[in-house]
């Protein structure tokens, strides 16, 4: 392993926080995770992204969106994003929240089955 340091801008610093106490991983491994996932090196030896570029990438997401089929996050969902909030602590509020399971609903909508 090898260290690497970075300088960053003061809000990118903050993003990195939040999601750092988010996902209950580190800054460190975060950022290691990021850099891994775009320059790493795959199990055949290549790059992960070597045969996609980003042109390609860009290509054929803007083709998924004008078919409808993916959708940018509008503003007024953006800022509904909690950072402050762990994963655990999301399914540990659904689980006191009481009622169905969403299997359970969507079971009672499929009706019966046979």
């Amino acid at each position: 392993m090898n260290t690497l340091v970075i300088t960053i801008a003061d809000n990118t610093l903050r993003n990195l926080e939040q999601k750092s106490q988010s996902t209950g991983k580190s800054s460190a491994q975060i950022a290691a995770d990021l850099v891994e996932d775009v320059f790493g090196v795959t199990t055949n030896g290549g790059s992960p992204h070597s045969d996609i570029d980003r042109e390609e990438q860009k290509i054929i997401r803007d083709c998924l969106q004008e078919a409808g089929l993916i959708v940018r996050m509008g503003d007024s969902l953006r800022r509904q994003i909690r950072y402050d909030v762990t994963l655990s602590e999301v399914v540990d509020i659904l689980a006191e929240a009481g009622g169905p399971s969403l299997s359970e609903i969507v079971d009672e909508q499929r009706g019966p089955k046979g």
